[in-house]
Formats: structure tokens, C-alpha cells, sequence
């Protein structure tokens, strides 16, 4: 029902502004005035996840964004991340993707990169081609397409 979404909402948005805490079922219910049953039901129904499994499902989201993004340390991602070291990090990253975060990383930063290089080359390109005149817009437009390629 949907007051049951509407509380599974604040519970979803609560874990993920709160990832680098301690996360416990048990404590989450109670917070939440639900029983853990309650709590991990509606989870199951809406994410096909309990609520240890969720929790630690958005844990390594965070993480792998942050490994793409950033060049933060992966003991400090870990530590941002509920983690309580590296090696706890490196062990569930292992348990999902079969990868260390280090290598995780070194796969997936150029991509990233390139991924992004893309976006703001066409936002560039998009905002040139939408002023009206000049020789210099123009010039800049054909650079992106060249960058593009």
C-alpha cells in the first residue's frame, strides 16, 4: 500500500545518507517504529533484498562511484562507505563483482572518464550551437565533434 512506500522511502533515503554508519536491521525497525519482519518484508517486496543485503548493496555503489570518480584512497572510501577497513571493503567487493576495488578501479576510470569527457563535450557543443552568430562558435562546435570521434 502506499503508506507503507511512503515509509519504506524515508527508511531507503535515511540509509543512504547514512552509509558511513553503522546500519542494523534491528535498529533501523526500531527507529522507524516497524518490527524487523515489517521492515525486511517490504524490502523484499519492493527491492528483492532484505534489509542487510540492501544496505550492503547501496554500501558498494557508493564505493564503486566513489573508485570511478575520485582518486580518494580505497581505505578511505571504505571508512565513507560503513566499512570498517579496506580489507572489509576488498572481501564484499570480491563476494559481488569477483574484483578487488584497486582493480575495479583501474578498469573502469578511463571508461568513466571518457564517459564524462563525453557529456561535457556535448554540453559544450549544445550550448555553442545554441547562440545565435559567430565564426568562434562555430570553430568551437567543430572542435567538440573532432574530440567526439
Amino acid at each position: 500500500s502506499n503508506p507503507e512506500l511512503a515509509d519504506l522511502k524515508v527508511v531507503v533515503e535515511y540509509i543512504k545518507d547514512n552509509l558511513d554508519q553503522s546500519l542494523k536491521t534491528e535498529h533501523l525497525a526500531r527507529q522507524f517504529s516497524l518490527s524487523t519482519v515489517q521492515l525486511d518484508r517490504r524490502m523484499k517486496r519492493v527491492f528483492r533484498l532484505t534489509t542487510k543485503k540492501f544496505i550492503m548493496k547501496c554500501r558498494l555503489e557508493k564505493a564503486s562511484r566513489q573508485l570511478i570518480s575520485t582518486k580518494i584512497s580505497v581505505s578511505d572510501i571504505a571508512l565513507a562507505c560503513g566499512f570498517t577497513d579496506q580489507s572489509a571493503l576488498t572481501k564484499q567487493f570480491r563476494n559481488a563483482i569477483s574484483d578487488t576495488p584497486a582493480n575495479f578501479r583501474k578498469k573502469n576510470q578511463n571508461s568513466w572518464f571518457q564517459e564524462f569527457g563525453f557529456r561535457l563535450i556535448s554540453a559544450i557543443t549544445y550550448i555553442c550551437a545554441s547562440h545565435v552568430g559567430g565564426g568562434w562558435d562555430l570553430e568551437l562546435t567543430q572542435y567538440s565533434l573532432v574530440l567526439l570521434n
